[in-house]
């Protein structure tokens, strides 16, 4: 079973304020609602919803402070990614 964990910081991206433009077109647009009958477009309905998500957990554990370790990818969003690959291939020796 292979694990992985990609975490960011809160500073990744700085949103920004909506106008009061967008504010009044938000207020006036509805919101969309699908049901499974949407969604299922003939799919086995079992296959929908937590009965049918095949999400299980095999165990939860808290891993140690001294037993992580970290890298931070630095450069522009591609270089980064390019770092992050290269380096998942190392791990998985591939």
């Amino acid at each position: 079973m292979s694990i992985g964990l990609i975490t960011v910081t809160k500073d990744i991206n700085e949103p920004r304020l909506p106008s009061l433009r967008d504010k009044l077109k938000a207020r006036k647009s509805e919101i969309e609602i699908w049901s499974v009958d949407d969604l299922t477009n003939g799919a086995d309905r079992s296959k929908f919803g937590i009965m049918g998500s095949p999400t299980s957990i095999y165990k939860i554990t808290i891993p140690s402070v001294e037993g992580r370790r970290g890298k931070i990818f630095r450069g522009t969003p591609d270089e980064a990614a390019q770092k992050f690959v290269e380096e998942l291939e190392k791990i998985l020796k591939v």
